[in-house]
């Protein structure tokens, strides 16, 4: 039996980025929902051939390379340039997740041929709750991927078309998803000739299935009749926007922003509690919110390019004036973004995994990162690791869909009020000692 069955899915490590179907040669390897609403492998035993292929790739077994031999900054990744953004069109401007200019980058490295196709992700016209993989060559059709998934995506299992042909690709996708790539990369040579572009997005979590069924509930909608679900509409109270659920007739239920933020961690999959990469360090460019640096309600985004290729392609863009760019201080881009809490939670969670479930993503044990993690989690850490193990059932599942939304919204306001206000205690304890220091002086 693969590796990814005994020591990734059954702990609770398993990404769902779907890089081993994608690169399994017998496809005895396909993803599958779990019934808290999660993407899992699942291996057909009498279709195996043993070739190990999807052990060596997967990101939770197998630390890539670049994160091996270490990189820049262990928090941020290696930076080129730090931008502002937004696509010009207003079409793209109006429809994107933050300003559009990740479609509108997608769209002129298809017309300006210097790419053949592109994999994004679009949400189903059978099922708009459920994302689908496409791989794209007209720049007509990659509007209907603008927009947030917050949901799972197997985004690698397209590999498996990517290296069936010589087409120069651009792909977009989470930190997970780079990490299987960039470990698929190293066995298949003909992904690393196709793949000229990989564009990153930030990442605090992915959500599981069962925050579409919690969020249908608080908007008051159901999926009957449903034709349109999105995760961030900008259409009524403008970026960074609401979830919007639409019915066939046009009619639009709504549930506001600080709800989504409310019952993020109550659907937060397990996995992402040890993901150390929410910047996406192994992209060639990447996209992500600006938070605090953006008041324009079509929304902005904050742009990174790390390394020569994404830097070219950023660049070509500008040129041709299909974004509006602006240089950026990184360092404050990285304050606001609180990647370095992101990662040293993670190392926590890390050391909890290490004593609950026995084992951990290598990562934590076969990198430089090795050294952030703690003898031993801290018994917060712990206890929430152990809850969100438990929850893994369909009953677990249907607990948390029928929790209440406004007492869930009442409680996420409480703790921000009260953290707030610790955090102004602590400050103002922090003051009066410094000046009791200089007056002591």
């Amino acid at each position: 039996m693969p590796e990814i069955a005994a020591n990734v899915v059954d702990k609770s490590l398993c990404t769902g980025c779907g890089t081993c179907a994608g690169v399994c040669l017998s496809a005895a390897v396909v993803m599958g929902e779990t019934p808290d609403g999660r993407l899992v492998p699942d291996v057909s035993q009498s279709a195996c051939t043993q070739c190990g292929l999807c052990d060596k790739c997967c990101p939770q077994l197998h630390t890539p390379q670049a994160f091996r031999d270490g990189l820049d900054d262990l928090y941020h990744g290696n930076i080129l340039s730090a931008y502002l953004a937004k696509a010009t069109e207003p079409g793209l401007l109006a429809g994107g997740q933050s300003g559009g200019p990740t479609t509108a980058l997608l769209e002129h490295l298809l017309k300006s041929n210097m790419v053949d196709r592109v994999v994004v992700v679009s949400f189903s016209k059978s099922n708009p709750l459920k994302p689908v993989v496409e791989v794209l060559t007209d720049a007509a059709d990659i509007h209907r991927s603008q927009g947030s998934k917050y949901c799972p995506v197997a985004m690698n299992t397209a590999l498996a078309e990517l290296a069936g042909d010589d087409l120069r690709t651009a792909i977009v996708g989470l930190g997970c998803h780079m990490q299987g790539l960039a470990n698929a990369m190293e066995y298949l040579p003909s992904l690393r000739r196709n793949i000229v572009l990989r564009i990153g997005l930030f990442c605090s979590a992915t959500l599981t299935y069962g925050a579409q069924d919690f969020l249908l509930r608080a908007a008051g909608a159901t999926r009957d009749d449903l034709r349109r679900f999105t995760y961030r509409d900008k259409g009524l109270t403008g970026w960074p926007g609401d979830v919007c659920c639409e019915d066939a007739d046009g009619n639009k239920r709504w549930a506001k922003n600080a709800m989504r933020a409310a019952c993020k961690q109550m659907f937060i999959g397990p996995y992402c509690r040890v993901c150390l990469d929410k910047m996406n360090m192994l992209a060639d460019i990447v996209f992500g919110d600006a938070y605090g640096h953006c008041n324009d309600p079509d929304g902005r985004a904050a742009v990174l390019t790390r390394t020569p290729a994404g830097q070219a392609a950023w660049d070509s863009a500008v040129g041709a004036g299909v974004v509006q760019s602006t240089p950026y201080d990184p360092e404050d881009l990285f304050r606001r973004q609180a990647d370095r809490r992101y990662v040293t939670n993670a190392a926590s969670f890390a050391a909890g995994w290490r004593k609950i479930v026995g084992v951990m993503p290598t990562v934590w044990s076969d990198s430089p990162w090795a050294q952030l993690v703690p003898a031993k989690a801290t018994w917060r850490i712990r206890r929430r690791l152990g809850n969100y193990l438990a929850q893994q059932t369909a009953e677990g599942r249907r607990r948390k869909v029928q929790r209440s939304p406004k007492l869930l919204l009442l409680i996420s306001l409480a703790k921000m009020y009260l953290i707030s206000a610790w955090r102004l205690l602590l400050r103002k304890l922090r003051l009066s000692g410094d000046s009791a220091k200089r007056s002591k002086i």
